[in-house]
């Protein structure tokens, strides 16, 4: 049975904001700021999406190299330091 796409970049860049966002404490971690430094960060870096295990796999090996590493970290940090900026949280 085939599984629908799935985004492997979303799971890694939620992981490394869970692993960066304690370095600023100045961020607010409610939902809502979580979920724009992750939409900030996708939009930057863009999707990789996989339809199976097999492809799921030969993405993290890929993604797993050090420059891509790098890209993702830049990435979040960019996207931490806008949304400690300009918070949307009380704009709901």
């Amino acid at each position: 049975m085939v599984e629908g796409p799935r985004n492997v970049m979303e799971d890694l860049v939620k992981k490394a904001v869970n692993e960066i966002a304690p370095e600023y404490p100045e961020l607010c971690i409610c939902n809502r700021c979580q979920v724009d430094i992750i939409a900030l960060t996708l939009n930057k870096l863009g999707p990789k999406y996989v339809v199976s295990s097999q492809g799921e796999i030969q993405a993290r090996v890929e993604l797993a190299g050090r420059q891509p590493q790098i890209d993702i970290l830049l990435a979040v940090r960019d996207a931490i330091e806008q949304v400690v900026a300009r918070p949307h949280h009380h704009r709901l």
